[in-house]
């Protein structure tokens, strides 16, 4: 794994810690923005998520954080009349995001993924988002297969007007090991899957696709 050779790199000492690295108190993090702007360091800001000894004198109080708090204004609201469909499993994420767009008001999601319905909390989770309210179908199949998706985007009941593609296949590998099928499973589901979005059922007001890159070039 990648993870293990950076580890291992870190350990003998071929790699660093990036340096200075300036610390600011949960307190201050406008300052620590602001510092950042000025465009003066290459190396780490951080926040100091407990107070510092100091501050505690200070304040003679006990380890508690006293943070500026500005009240949010921007609210998200989802269409109760519209069906959104997810792609990419029901891991954490997946089911966070589930959550939170039922409670802006999302009342049908269509759950596209490898091993829909298998999970152990898959039926727990939907009868979670059924008891208030939410319409919730599990679909077993892959974004890269039309006739999969066409059979999701079949159960609509609302006009789909949102489509969040996280599906994912992770190959990690240094490209001096990495094979040919590695880069193509691990890429497949996002260049493949962007097929989703020219489904002619799709009213999309919303479309988001999550995605991350990490590369390691040897010397």
């Amino acid at each position: 794994m990648l993870i293990f050779v950076t580890l291992e790199n870190y350990v003998q000492g071929h790699t660093t810690p990036i340096r200075p690295i300036e610390i600011f108190d949960a307190s201050e993090t406008q300052d620590a923005f602001r510092y950042m702007q000025k465009g003066l360091c290459i190396g780490r800001v951080g926040l100091r998520l407990r107070p510092s000894s100091e501050a505690c004198e200070q304040r003679s109080t006990s380890s508690h954080l006293i943070l500026e708090v500005t009240e949010r204004t921007r609210q998200t609201a989802l269409s109760p009349s519209a069906s959104y469909f997810l792609i990419g499993g029901l891991g954490g994420l997946e089911k966070a995001i589930s959550a939170w767009m039922v409670e802006h008001d999302a009342r049908e999601l269509i759950l596209l993924s490898r091993s829909a319905g298998q999970g152990s909390n898959d039926e727990l989770f939907t009868k979670e988002l059924e008891s208030v309210g939410c319409n919730v179908k599990l679909v077993k199949g892959e974004v890269e297969n039309l006739d999969d998706v066409s059979k999701a985007v079949a159960l609509a009941t609302l006009p789909l007007k949102g489509i969040i593609q996280m599906s994912m296949v992770l190959r990690d590998q240094t490209f001096e090991t990495m094979r040919f099928e590695d880069w193509k499973a691990a890429i497949g589901p996002k260049v493949g899957g962007r097929g989703i979005f020219t489904t002619p059922r799709c009213q999309l007001e919303r479309a988001w696709i999550s995605s991350s890159c990490s590369v390691l070039c040897p010397d």
